[in-house]
């Protein structure tokens, strides 16, 4: 079956917001449509034309590389009602949002798959390609620690300079304001927000969010490079202090060079990478170990990766707004 594809009309957001919570659940869609939505950068597959899929384009800033920034969107919440799955519905919807993203002058388009499987199949049906990966670990637990972190609500505008200035030299995307607003909306419904970190090795910064079952998030914790190697506990005892949870988990930028880069890309099987060493974290108690996983793909990432410097690090997305 060969879906119909069409922007929705103006008395169909009833109809989009029924399949976003049908398959992601009701919360999130409220924030989404009041924030981001635009008919425009929407596509909807259809049956009987009514909307039974759809997928989001919404533009989040650039894609910086080697000191190149172009425009770049994110292709978001693509989601078909149980009914009409395995039809191609999403892929088609994928390829059409990639396709209005060029028409809307954004050389990039990036995409967080919600589970590893669908890396492969994007992989294969679009020109979406495997790029952004994630260091990721669980944790409970809150030892001493010989040093001290001091966390406090940032800006929005005093998060991005921040979160700019860590990433320095870094192929990443540099969110727009609005982006960092979203996010951070997102985080304060549940309990959250924006945060810098005051440490003896400098300013860090994370994007911390308590989950519905008290879990905490940290979605994003960025460190200088110059921090490398010293331990974690100061920053995370900073944040447990604030946030108080039996469970953490946290994201930070995979912790390899260069030339590690290279082999998970050559490695057929390298989806997810254990490594045991959490330098700073011997006093908690590790639920997961550390894992270095990808997370976001990228449209035609057909330029070279800098494989020359050891110093090169791994390209990082850091949101995916879940």
């Amino acid at each position: 079956m060969v879906p119909i594809l069409r922007h929705p009309g103006k008395d169909e957001t009833p109809a989009l917001r029924h399949i976003w919570s049908t398959v992601f659940g009701s919360g999130d869609e409220g924030m989404f449509f009041g924030h981001y939505y635009l008919p425009e950068l929407c596509i909807v597959a259809t049956s009987d034309d009514k909307p039974v899929a759809a997928g989001y384009l919404f533009p989040v800033g650039s894609f910086l590389h080697g000191g190149v920034s172009v425009p770049c969107a994110m292709i978001y919440s693509v989601a078909a009602l149980p009914s009409f799955r395995n039809r191609g519905f999403g892929t088609a919807i994928v390829n059409r949002l990639i396709t209005l993203g060029d028409e809307k002058g954004y050389a990039k388009c990036v995409l967080c798959p919600s589970e590893d499987s669908l890396f492969a199949y994007y992989s294969s049906r679009t020109c979406l390609r495997d790029f952004f990966y994630i260091s990721e670990y669980r944790f409970v637990g809150t030892p001493s620690t010989q040093w001290k972190a001091r966390l406090t609500e940032a800006t929005e505008d005093e998060y991005v300079t921040l979160r700019e200035s860590l990433l320095t030299g870094t192929p990443h995307i540099c969110f727009d304001p609005k982006a960092i607003s979203y996010q951070n909306k997102l985080c304060r419904e549940l309990g959250g927000g924006l945060f810098r970190i005051d440490t003896p090795y400098g300013d860090f910064c994370a994007i911390v969010e308590r989950q519905v079952d008290g879990s905490v998030w940290v979605k994003e914790l960025l460190t200088p490079a110059s921090f490398t190697g010293c331990g974690a506990d100061g920053v995370l005892n900073a944040i447990s202090e604030m946030f108080p949870s039996g469970e953490y988990m946290v994201r930070m930028p995979a912790p390899i060079t260069a030339s590690d880069y290279a082999a998970i890309k050559a490695s057929a099987g390298a989806h997810e990478t254990e490594y045991s060493d959490l330098p700073g974290l011997s006093g908690r108690q590790i639920l997961q170990p550390g894992v270095i996983r990808r997370f976001g793909m990228l449209t035609d990432p057909c330029f070279q990766y800098d494989m020359e410097s050891e110093s090169s690090a791994a390209p990082w997305l850091g949101l995916a707004f879940d």
